[in-house]
């Protein structure tokens, strides 16, 4: 649903009224963030252990998609990073996204 949202709000004035496309111009912006249980999981199953991997793993996004989302990190060593997640349900609701047209 938040890609049909993300749809209407790049419509443009006249396809409905004004106060829709205010409130579905958020999901252009961001989306909500997976919770970071899920997000540990998604990091630690693709790459080991966070506490092996980085010194520090931000919880809180940076940004937030409707695919995924990034969070900053800093890995053993000190370089600083940004990590992309995709998230858990991007492949099958971009599968349906493209059924759809």
């Amino acid at each position: 649903y938040i890609k049909l949202g993300q749809m209407c709000a790049g419509a443009g004035a006249g396809v409905m009224p004004e106060e829709y496309l205010d409130a579905f111009q958020v999901l252009l912006e961001d989306c909500p963030p997976v919770p970071f249980t899920v997000i540990r999981g998604i990091v630690e199953r693709d790459l080991g252990p966070l506490r092996e991997i980085f010194e520090s793993f931000d919880e809180w996004p940076l940004h937030t998609a409707s695919i995924g989302q990034v969070h900053r990190a800093q890995v053993r060593g000190g370089l600083e990073v940004v990590v992309k997640v995709q998230h858990p349900e991007a492949e099958r609701n971009f599968r349906l996204d493209i059924e759809c047209f």
